[in-house]
């Protein structure tokens, strides 16, 4: 179904289309909501916020980008507002779960709790980035969304999301090597 016919549909109040455009789109919103949040809970019900809003704002949506743009923005703001709410813009990484099971990847309990800390580091260090950057990084990097698709979602210019992701690679790569050249001391065992 196309995006035209879908909104008109949404428009209307169509429960099947609006099951449709859960179906297609809940996946990356719940990912992208995650992504913020870092909590399975929150997650899920911000996700479930957006899906609300997006039924609740059809009417208002003027099709001057997809509907995907239109939605991930919602997600965006709404992951963004419930950071807020729950006063944890720079939540600290210890207290996130952790997505794998890296007991999969790793032969020893040694391996598992050095990938932990990594893990805990790289988010520390995305969550010290200014939130446009953050954004325009997870968007891109974590959600595989292009620089186009970003400027919609982030309204702004492409040109804008080019110099958000090129600072906020600069500024990480800045963070976690200070982050990492203080945590190596730290791993290494005594012979």
């Amino acid at each position: 179904m196309e995006d035209h016919e879908l909104l008109i549909r949404l428009r209307r109040k169509d429960e099947r289309a609006f099951l449709l455009l859960v179906d297609l789109h809940q996946d990356r919103v719940f990912n992208l909501c995650f992504s913020y949040l870092r909590d399975i809970e929150e997650a899920k019900d911000t996700a479930q916020e957006v899906f609300v809003e997006v039924m609740r704002s059809a009417e208002s949506f003027r099709g001057q980008s997809t509907i995907s743009t239109w939605i991930y923005r919602i997600a965006v703001n709404k992951s963004l507002d419930r950071l807020r709410y729950l006063g944890r813009d720079k939540r600290s990484a210890e207290e996130q779960p952790h997505t794998e099971n890296l007991h999969d990847h790793a032969s020893n309990p040694q391996q598992v709790m050095e990938e932990e800390e990594r893990r805990a580091m790289l988010h520390r260090a995305i969550d010290s980035l200014p939130e446009n950057q953050k954004t325009a990084l997870i968007l891109f990097n974590f959600e595989g969304l292009s620089y186009q698709e970003i400027a919609g979602v982030m309204d702004t210019s492409v040109s804008s999301v080019e110099s958000l992701i090129f600072r906020s690679k600069k500024n990480l790569k800045e963070v976690l090597t200070l982050r990492f050249a203080e945590w190596l001391p730290l791993t290494k065992t005594k012979k």
